[in-house]
């Protein structure tokens, strides 16, 4: 099979399996809300679901989780403290740009609702899980299955950006993506990166699912958040904020001596 065969049906085969699994994972949470809308317990499924699919993934194609795939001809060794600050520098500079493009664009954010009828902890349930599934599958087949060998044919940056295109373009259309589409293109390029340089999926993973994890907390704790009403003040922070994240994953990227 030809290299320009193999992209094709690498990028098919991946945009597949994030459809199915995720279109699966909402059959799990609607059935149980059909079926015992005030008893939760499609978490345990559905976490069963994840953890299933990400360890067949990495057993069967290798996407990075067990050991670091070197996806450049010049691998670096880091050192955890550098993974780590590379890690929540993306993740910052992500959330910065997100909410940066959504205050100009008036956005206002709100917690997930599951369907109509459920209890108020299938309620936070549906809110916390419907953000972090779709983070660790996006990870599991965009940053893992497809960067991992799109990558070592392409090279980094065609692949990276290839990737989030598509990423990008998987969220669920609606006002959202419409007010945020380049912070979330940023938030995801970030991911790429962070994939090449460290030839792990474990930082981009942790990354994404945190970061969608402490933004659904954030949001049913304290309720909707009018992007809109940060003001010009506002704005200057969060491109400080975005410089800052940049700053502190770029320096990170000095390689362990020693």
């Amino acid at each position: 099979m030809t290299g320009r065969m193999t992209a094709v049906a690498t990028l098919v085969g991946s945009l597949a399996f994030f459809l199915a699994t995720m279109g699966l994972g909402i059959g799990l949470v609607l059935a149980n809300a059909a079926v015992s809308p005030q008893v939760v317990w499609f978490p345990v499924s559905l976490l069963a679901l994840l953890v299933g699919i990400t360890a067949a993934a990495e057993w069967r194609f290798r996407i990075g989780l067990r050991t670091e795939a070197r996806l450049n001809p010049q691998p670096q060794a880091r050192s955890r403290a550098s993974i780590t600050a590379m890690t929540l520098g993306i993740a910052l500079l992500g959330v910065a740009a997100c909410a940066l493009q959504g205050s100009l664009a008036g956005m206002t954010l709100a917690a997930e609702t599951g369907p109509a009828g459920t209890s108020r902890l299938f309620q936070f349930s549906y809110a916390v899980l419907l953000s972090v599934t779709p983070a660790v599958l996006a990870e599991v087949a965009f940053r893992g299955l497809l960067q991992s060998r799109l990558e070592p044919l392409w090279g980094p940056w065609p692949a990276i950006l290839l990737i989030t295109a598509l990423n990008t373009a998987a969220h669920r259309w609606g006002p959202d993506l419409a007010a945020q589409w380049l912070g979330y293109f940023v938030a995801l390029a970030g991911l790429g990166w962070l994939r090449s340089v460290t030839g792990s999926l474990w930082p981009p993973l942790l990354a994404h699912t945190l970061t969608n994890l402490a933004i659904a907390l954030a949001l049913w704790h304290f309720g909707p958040f009018a992007q809109g009403g940060i003001g010009d003040l506002g704005r200057i922070a969060l491109v400080a904020l975005m410089g800052a994240g940049f700053l502190v994953a770029r320096i990170a990227t000095k390689p362990k001596t020693g």
